[in-house]
């Protein structure tokens, strides 16, 4: 409980203030974030090396809930003197009704006729104007973030709305450099985007050989078989399209992406198309159950034995690339990582349309490869 320091009146203004902090049991660090001042200020006032402007007068009557003659902010002989004309005053009872009402007044104006001393005036004017300053400043900054926030988020749109509107992506043409076609892909959004974690829209095969776990789709090749194929059931492709999906070979030889297939189905009757990439880095063209010439061959004996230039498809098991087919009629492109690889055509007369799916080969061993990311685009 604070006691009254009224009854002190030998107390200084300090010792006033030091005796009021430590009753509450306050540091001059706690009391100076109350009032809204630093602790060395507050030691000051506590030595009575310096006073209290008006302002923290006013904010120490506040936070002690006293008066500023119980805080000794009035000069002690003024407040005898009131309480003797008051004790007057009271005397006189109802004979002096105008003394009693001018005394009224006076007590009621006395502290601010105090609070507003010559002494004080300066500092309270230089702080109000430090106030108004750090005002004008804030808002001057918080005004700036907002304009440059406004320009920031429409220039955004600007570039999104460009970047994403349809008539900006041309539809690619055999008659455009690999390069030209690639970007002109990839610019369209995709026709069936799926992460491959989990059953999705294209109605993928679920059985022995395909299924999903480990956050993929992984395609089991029995050691009894040659190849494993796992199909797309809700959907064909072409004649223009493009697939893309990432493939990493945890067990086996190669694995790749299955197109133009007759039907969903792994019935080696199917005609359908196959280009694999195999764990030594190397690729195949497999169309319409016809094996077709590399350009980039490095064995000219073999010319269907072929080899990614320049290492651009990472070779080993564990690793994951990148694959993407364009098939344009009869002209087929493959990427690997975003590099162009090699293209060749189609033998006459097959269909350029069909089923899409993935596929594992382990030539009679056990197989495993996992597929992540598949998407397809209907050019």
């Amino acid at each position: 409980m604070a006691r009254d320091v009224s009854d002190d009146t030998k107390k200084t203004l300090g010792e006033t203030i030091r005796q009021l902090r430590q009753d509450r049991l306050w540091s001059q660090a706690e009391l100076a974030h109350l009032i809204g001042t630093t602790p060395v200020s507050v030691g000051r006032w506590e030595k009575n090396l310096t006073r209290p402007s008006l302002h923290f007068q006013q904010q120490l009557c506040e936070v002690f809930g006293k008066s500023p003659r119980e805080l000794g902010f009035v000069p002690q002989a003024e407040h005898e003197e009131d309480s003797q004309s008051t004790g007057q005053l009271q005397q006189a009872g109802p004979d002096c009704p105008e003394q009693s009402l001018i005394h009224q007044r006076a007590t009621h104006t006395l502290p601010l006729l105090v609070s507003v001393s010559p002494a004080s005036l300066p500092h309270a004017r230089n702080t109000a104007f430090w106030q108004r300053r750090n005002l004008l400043f804030v808002m001057t900054c918080l005004s700036l973030f907002l304009l440059f926030s406004m320009l920031f988020w429409y220039a955004r749109q600007d570039v999104l709305s460009s970047t994403s509107h349809p008539s900006s992506c041309q539809t690619p043409s055999s008659y455009e450099s690999p390069a030209t076609i690639y970007t002109q892909v990839l610019c369209h959004h995709a026709q069936f985007s799926s992460a491959l974690n989990r059953q999705d829209e294209l109605q993928w095969d679920e059985n022995e050989q395909c299924s999903f776990q480990q956050g993929a789709y992984h395609v089991l090749l029995p050691p009894t078989e040659y190849v494993a194929e796992c199909f797309a059931h809700a959907a064909s492709f072409g004649p223009n399209f493009a697939l893309q999906v990432d493939i990493t070979i945890l067990k086996g030889y190669s694995g790749g992406l299955v197109f133009r297939a007759e039907g969903p189905s792994s019935n080696w009757d199917v005609i359908n198309s196959r280009i694999p990439i195999d764990i030594w880095g190397q690729y195949n063209f497999y169309l319409a159950s016809t094996n077709e010439s590399c350009h980039l061959t490095k064995d000219p004996i073999a010319p269907t034995y072929c080899h990614s230039p320049h290492g651009t498809i990472t070779y080993g098991t564990g690793v994951t690339n990148t694959m993407t087919v364009v098939a344009l009629g009869p002209q087929v492109y493959l990427y690997v990582n975003g590099f162009f690889i090699d293209h060749t055509q189609v033998p006459n007369s097959s269909a350029l349309t069909g089923f899409v799916g993935v596929f594992a080969n382990g030539s009679h061993s056990p197989g495993d490869v996992a597929f992540r990311h598949f998407q397809a685009w209907n050019l």
